[in-house]
């Protein structure tokens, strides 16, 4: 670990341990701030639009939160606060009629030096997730048995492709992709 991680290790721990509930806020500013410079430097425009969103609190797909995780975790373990967070898990009963080793997304509970799952589901809810579920299942068995007609089944199952495209149409894709990629 080089100096430069040892410092922000050390800089988070301060945010973390402060019985000032803003210091983490402030630790957390400081550091975006900091990275939107280096997006900058390196001319990632994109990256760093995406960035500024998230420091105006503007909701995106792929967070619901400022910040990390993990160091939000900590800190309300710290201060023996609560917070409701959504998380990704195994599903292990969570949601029932869902395979249990397949991985959901869930509202979680944080407090008490843990993180709790929270049960949750319906009937509509299994129904759209088992679809994905199934593709999933069909890309790992294709992956672990490198049978080609799996990778088929998956592409032919999903929503999206049959609603655009005829099943000869969604095969052909499919070669051109893996075509392209190796």
């Amino acid at each position: 670990m080089g100096k430069a991680q040892m410092a922000e290790w050390a800089q988070m721990r301060v945010a973390l341990l402060d019985p000032d509930v803003a210091a983490l806020k402030r630790y957390e500013e400081a550091r975006r701030e900091k990275e939107l410079g280096r997006l900058q430097a390196l001319r990632c425009g994109r990256h760093a639009d995406w960035l500024r969103q998230r420091g105006r609190g503007e909701k995106d797909r792929s967070s619901t939160t400022l910040g990390e995780y993990a160091a939000m975790i900590l800190h309300t373990w710290k201060m023996g606060q609560r917070r409701v967070v959504s998380r990704n898990v195994m599903n292990k009963g969570l949601i029932e009629n869902l395979p249990d080793d397949c991985c959901i997304e869930v509202l979680c509970l944080v407090g008490g030096n843990e993180v709790q799952p929270v049960r949750v589901g319906s009937p509509q809810l299994v129904a759209i997730m088992q679809t994905k579920i199934n593709r999933q299942q069909l890309k790992g068995k294709a992956a672990l048995t490198g049978r080609p007609e799996h990778r088929y089944d998956a592409a032919l199952m999903d929503p999206h492709t049959a609603a655009e495209l005829d099943p000869e149409e969604i095969v052909k894709l499919r070669d051109g992709l893996l075509a392209a990629h190796h």
